[in-house]
């Protein structure tokens, strides 16, 4: 089988021209970078023993939670990570910035309440 417009040899499975992007059935014209890009998807899916890595790495004591956060830069910001985990890793920094931005909000509103308390806490005498 030939190509209609480049006359290149094609193999009975191709469906569209490698060479010059042409469909092999229609007239229609095919990007060869879209066909390239499609092909290269390598979209894996994340094993659950990989999962079980990703969580558990919070749970290391004293440093579990700043190794968590850097790791999820890392996988969120990075072009080698599966698609699954680099977006479960952006929505986690999304939701650990509002928690964030909540917890300064709240506290700027009660802080002098949260100060009076403190310090009627140490004012108490002990028996």
């Amino acid at each position: 089988m030939r190509c209609e417009d480049c006359k290149k040899e094609l193999n009975e499975n191709y469906n569209f021209c490698p060479n010059c992007g042409k469909s092999v059935y229609t007239r229609e014209y095919v990007d060869p970078k879209v066909v390239e890009e499609v092909v290269e998807d390598k979209s894996e899916t994340v094993s659950l023993k990989n999962w079980l890595l990703t969580f558990g790495c919070f749970f290391i004591p004293w440093v579990g939670p700043f190794v968590y956060l850097i790791l999820l830069f890392i996988w969120g910001l990075s072009k080698n990570t599966p698609k699954s985990k680099k977006n479960f890793a952006l929505a986690q920094l999304i939701v650990m910035t509002c928690l964030i931005l909540f917890i300064i909000f709240y506290m700027s509103l009660y802080w002098n309440d949260i100060m009076s308390m403190m310090e009627s806490m140490y004012q108490m005498p002990l028996n």
